[in-house]
């Protein structure tokens, strides 16, 4: 990519950042949300992997790195994730296979709230440069700030919702420009609810209806 072109992809992730509400750290910070692009991404994720191993947090054990190393999709995503006890008493059992954390909640709305939440502490996108060439370069931020931004199923079927995880469908319809008032209702959703809450997806459905319907 051109420097005018990561310029471009830097300034389209960071815009659809602020319209969703995700907060952007200052430029001189350390980076959270990698953006790869390599006509060879299985090598160099080898390499990677041999080099850092630390880089990829991997839950599911070493199978999920071999995977998404391995994997033929044209744009793939990695997301380090932790989990932790927010707003309670937390201790940590060490078992095989990894560390655990164990909450004792002392709040009294504790049964309307997950005791163990899961965050993003970092996302690594990879492009396959040989597999997009004829996206345009805003459709290839805007599908990146999408999945980035927001913890998608590699295999989500979103149905015929108009979104730009349409870009790679095979049912032949026109792909979609880029982001639509759909994803951003979403992403907006996402960022305004509470991921404690167990009443989080419907209070994204809610958001995302008043958004929507006139």
């Amino acid at each position: 990519m051109s420097r005018e072109g990561g310029e471009f992809t830097l300034a389209r992730v960071s815009q659809a950042a602020r319209d969703a509400g995700a907060p952007l750290a200052p430029e001189k910070c350390e980076p959270n949300f990698l953006i790869v692009l390599t006509p060879k991404p299985e090598e160099l994720l080898k390499k990677w992997w041999n080099r850092n191993s630390r880089a990829f947090n991997d839950e599911r054990g070493i199978g999920g790195i071999k995977h998404y190393i391995a994997t033929t999709r044209p744009i793939r995503v990695w997301y380090n994730l932790t989990s932790g006890c927010s707003g309670m008493q937390s201790n940590f059992v060490v078992q095989e296979g990894g560390v655990y954390p164990v909450c004792v909640s002392h709040r009294l709305d504790s049964r309307l709230n997950w005791q163990t939440v899961r965050v993003i502490t970092s996302v690594i996108v990879v492009v396959d440069t040989t597999q997009v060439a004829a996206l345009t370069a805003g459709q290839l931020a805007d599908y990146i700030s999408m999945i980035g931004l927001a913890q998608i199923r590699e295999n989500a079927r979103p149905a015929d919702a108009p979104t730009i995880l349409q870009l790679f469908a095979e049912s032949g319809a026109a792909r979609p420009a880029g982001l639509s008032p759909w994803d951003q209702a979403f992403l907006k959703g996402l960022y305004a609810t509470d991921s404690e809450k167990v009443t989080q997806i419907s209070e994204i459905k809610y958001s995302m209806y008043r958004s929507l319907v006139p």
